[in-house]
């Protein structure tokens, strides 16, 4: 059979057997059709700080300082020695933006040109098939866990469409921190034919009750959403119907908005709790929008979205308040000042790890574990659209 053909034979392979014998099968099926010794799936931990090997007792691969990690930061192949005699191709698993971590083959020899693609090819296939088989197994939530969640946290990782996301036209990335005790903060989108519609959610009080509050609200504005609104129209039924429940006696923070490329139309609403930069070439700045009444403060409010200039190239990024007030030991808040001096250092990064260095940036601003919850959006609007 043609060199060609032989991931199709494994994608085959995949898509017959069953969900949790996914990596088993994989390895199976790499061995017999590719001149591959060794293939492993490591996958990335809620705090995006390791990658777990699936099929082995291994440590965790550390993504900082590691090849393993410089794969999925980068998002390109990597080619490391491993061994006196072998390498390995590592390439980043990855599906329709969403990083999951990164798919490992050992060569006798480096991989030449045409291989690299392959392998590149196979893994964007064994991503693909891992999103569909977390469908019906736990296997890969608990590969992913180093330790156990709160259960407030299972609930907001279980609300969550997916971390990221890719379009031809802009990508979309977030991040929950700490990610194994988040409580009352999150983050929803979701792409349609003609944009993205995305919000971030500061909640209220702690543990499992501000989890479900959260829930709520994001139920409502899916609800709202899946029937055709716009954003502030979501916003405000999801407002009218946390007050229905709860009276004004619980409220939450939120920042909604719709980004269209037809245009490069960029809509806005906040309570003010949330804020958002604007990265343009080097050039950093606030975007101050109209603070409006918390959701489920009062009875029928209605909110209004303000336009925010965009441009080709622009990166947008929305953070809860308990990234940019996280203070140092000496109480020094990390501020809005430290957030554009890292959108400076990381305009070159994807999307998704830029979301990354922004959390560790804050902690480790912090000098240990966030004491507030804290969410990380951001939106890259593609400097060029492709036909």
């Amino acid at each position: 059979m043609p060199y060609s053909h032989r991931p199709d034979e494994i994608l085959t392979i995949l898509r017959t057997g069953r969900a949790p014998e996914l990596p088993r099968l994989l390895a199976a099926a790499v061995k017999a059709h590719l001149c591959v010794s060794e293939t492993e799936i490591l996958l990335v931990d809620y705090r995006q700080s390791a990658l777990t090997a699936m099929d082995t007792a291994a440590d965790p691969v550390p993504v900082d300082g590691s090849p393993e990690g410089r794969a999925f930061s980068s998002q390109e192949p990597v080619v490391a020695p491993h061994g006196p005699d072998t390498v390995r191709l590592l390439c980043p698993l990855t599906a329709r933006g969403q990083r999951l971590g990164v798919l490992a083959g050992t060569f006798t020899e480096p991989p030449d040109a045409e291989t690299r693609a392959q392998w590149q090819e196979l893994a964007a296939d064994v991503a693909h098939e891992i999103v569909v088989a977390e469908q019906t197994t736990d296997r890969f939530r608990r590969a992913r866990r180093r330790r156990r969640l709160t259960l407030a946290a299972e609930i907001q990782w279980d609300t969550l469409p997916a971390r990221s996301v890719t379009t031809p036209e802009y990508s979309f990335a977030g991040q929950l921190e700490p990610a194994y005790e988040i409580c009352g903060d999150t983050f929803d989108w979701s792409v349609d034919e003609t944009g993205l519609t995305a919000v971030v959610v500061n909640g209220s009080n702690h543990g499992t009750s501000a989890a479900v509050l959260t829930n709520f609200v994001i139920a409502a504005l899916r609800n709202a959403r899946r029937s055709g609104d716009d954003v502030a129209a979501q916003m405000s039924l999801a407002s009218d119907l946390l007050y229905t429940e709860h009276g004004g006696a619980r409220s939450v923070d939120a920042l909604g908005l719709r980004y269209e490329p037809a245009g490069h139309l960029l809509l806005a609403a906040s309570t003010g709790s949330a804020r958002m930069v604007r990265l343009h070439g080097t050039s950093v700045s606030t975007v101050d929008l109209p603070a409006q009444p918390q959701l489920g403060s009062d009875e029928e409010i209605e909110y209004r979205a303000t336009r925010v200039e965009v441009a080709p190239g622009d990166r947008v990024l929305v953070v809860s308040d308990g990234v940019h007030t996280a203070v140092n030991p000496a109480r020094e808040a990390f501020g809005l000042a430290a957030l554009g001096q890292v959108l400076r250092r990381t305009r070159l990064q994807p999307c998704g790890e830029a979301v990354r260095t922004v959390i560790r940036d804050s902690v480790t601003h912090h000098g240990s574990a966030l004491d507030d919850d804290a969410v990380v959006t951001c939106l890259d609007v593609h400097p060029t659209t492709p036909h």
